[in-house]
């Protein structure tokens, strides 16, 4: 059994606590220089019916068409909108008169599309619980999801549009056909590189204004008090475990 001099074991200690430090720090670089951006998210299905009831009450119904599942996310802009409301009404889910699929949209067929708001789409699972802060808030995403449905109106007949009630506990009553289900998602992040740029510097501001703002904690790693980095390094790792099941 060989002996190790306590000098030698200190120095071997804080040799390990170097390399620590510095594989957090390049977890920090990586982390601190990436934007993660949730998209709107909607789940389509092609029905011979559909329905939504509150309480007693049925508020909406259709015959053939769309069921549209919509979840609106903190990210979302009007382009988003824009980007799945030009989607739904144009995707070639029915077949023409001669009954060759995929070939007619609900617009060409001249069916009816019942949209119903639903932030649960905006899911991200922490263990087996389900965290919904990727949603948009419901004083927000209310004017925004009307605003979406303007849109459908305009883009194809007012009357053709129906809705659930927003906020309500709905019961929602789905006749599949086929059955046919879409998952479809807005494009996420900016597509303008200088818009990117901009917005991973402010990232990379907020989060160094955060970290001079909050108190010091012990820590083990360096004396009494813990660094800035370290901090910063930690509330970043809460973020990846957060974000670990949207980051592709």
């Amino acid at each position: 059994m060989t002996y190790q001099s306590p000098v030698k074991s200190k120095k071997q200690k804080k040799k390990n606590q170097t390399q620590m430090k510095l594989s957090i720090n390049r977890v920090i670089l990586k982390l601190s220089s990436t934007h993660y951006y949730f998209t709107m998210k909607a789940i389509i299905q092609r029905v011979t019916s559909a329905s939504v009831t509150v309480g007693e009450e049925q508020v909406s119904s259709i015959g053939r068409g769309l069921c549209i599942l919509l979840g609106i996310s903190v990210d979302d802009t009007k382009k988003d909108a824009d980007y799945l409301v030009r989607k739904i009404l144009n995707l070639r889910l029915f077949e023409d008169e001669n009954g060759k699929m995929w070939t007619k949209s609900v617009m060409e067929k001249e069916l009816e599309v019942l949209c119903v708001s639903q932030f649960t789409l905006q899911c991200i699972l922490k263990g087996n619980k389900p965290d919904f802060h990727a949603a948009m808030p419901a004083e927000l995403a209310q004017p925004f999801y009307n605003s979406i449905l303007e849109n459908m109106r305009s883009s194809y007949k007012p009357e053709l549009i129906k809705d659930g009630q927003f906020g309500a506990r709905m019961q929602v009553h789905i006749q599949n056909d086929g059955p046919v289900t879409i998952d479809l998602s807005s494009p996420s992040g900016p597509s303008d590189p200088k818009q990117l740029s901009k917005q991973e510097k402010q990232q990379q501001r907020k989060e160094k204004t955060r970290s001079k703002a909050e108190p010091r904690e012990t820590c083990p790693l360096r004396g009494s008090h813990r660094a800035p980095g370290l901090m910063q390094g930690n509330r970043l790792f809460r973020k990846a475990l957060y974000l670990q099941d949207v980051v592709t």
